[in-house]
């Protein structure tokens, strides 16, 4: 049976302290395309997941353990994923990754410390948006220049998977002007030359990037039950069975969301202020 998830997805960050905050609604936006939908927190300091999980225990109809929610009228799984940025002793930005499956917090160190992190938890780990990282136009960070020192994690299965990002495909200005759907292409042929897998989320930040990519996998949902679906994908991700990414083109100005939203960060980044290493917070 084919499994449907995304595994970075945001959330509708329009919906954000506000009552539309909730499981019931969220699952509603994906139900007829996924069976499991990530809400993925940017950085150890970013709460929405938890904020998220905070209103489906006062509903007793949703079904509610550890890093899931399961919606049972949508036959839904919600659960939470990391994306952490990679940071080098010396500041060096060293890329993106998305932990599926970690049992806890994983704070902004090296690459090589969050990859040992997730190991220890018995995470998988993806390189999202891994030739971009995200707009190396601007941020001079991502993989993109290190390919041959990259090869090695995924040969020492410490990364499982490449990540095509169906936000940077979008029908969008910046898309156009800085050529970003190029990461795609690059992380297709990285993929297609390595024998590695490619997955595909959204990376959405809105109600209309819901379920516009995801990944498709062999696994039979009414069989695992809703608890074991997240180990499943995780195991799956790590034994190195095939996936099948469908890559939907994110809506237009989806760029320019995300753009917004990080235009302090790397300002502040490049003038050598964190800003604590919050990215996005759900208060």
């Amino acid at each position: 049976m084919v499994f449907g998830i995304d595994m970075h997805y945001h959330g509708p960050e329009e919906w954000l302290g506000t009552e539309r905050w909730n499981a019931r609604n969220i699952a509603r936006l994906v139900r007829h395309n996924l069976h499991a939908l990530a809400i993925t927190e940017m950085g150890p300091e970013d709460l929405r997941f938890y904020e998220l999980k905070k209103a489906a225990l006062r509903d007793a109809e949703l079904i509610v353990d550890k890093d899931q929610i399961y919606v049972p009228e949508s036959d839904v799984l919600l659960f939470r994923t990391l994306e952490i940025p990679a940071r080098a002793s010396d500041g060096k930005q060293e890329g993106h990754v998305l932990i599926v499956g970690a049992k806890e917090k994983i704070p902004i160190r090296s690459l090589d410390y969050i990859l040992d992190a997730a190991k220890e938890q018995g995470a998988a780990v993806i390189a999202d948006h891994a030739f971009a990282g995200p707009f190396s136009f601007m941020v001079g960070v991502g993989y993109a220049r290190v390919e041959n020192a990259f090869r090695r994690y995924f040969e020492e299965r410490r990364i499982h998977a490449l990540e095509y990002n169906g936000q940077m495909d979008s029908l969008s200005f910046l898309n156009s002007l800085f050529r970003l759907a190029n990461a795609n292409k690059r992380a297709e042929a990285f993929a297609k030359l390595n024998n590695l897998n490619l997955v595909a989320n959204t990376d959405g930040h809105s109600a209309r990037e819901a379920a516009r990519s995801y990944t498709t996998l062999d696994i039979n949902p009414e069989k695992l039950g809703w608890t074991n679906y997240i180990s499943a994908v995780v195991n799956y991700l790590k034994c190195g069975q095939r996936t099948i990414p469908i890559k939907i083109a994110g809506p237009a100005f989806a760029a320019e969301r995300h753009m917004m939203a990080l235009i302090p960060v790397i300002l502040n980044s490049k003038l050598g202020f964190h800003l604590k290493d919050r990215y996005h917070y759900c208060s």
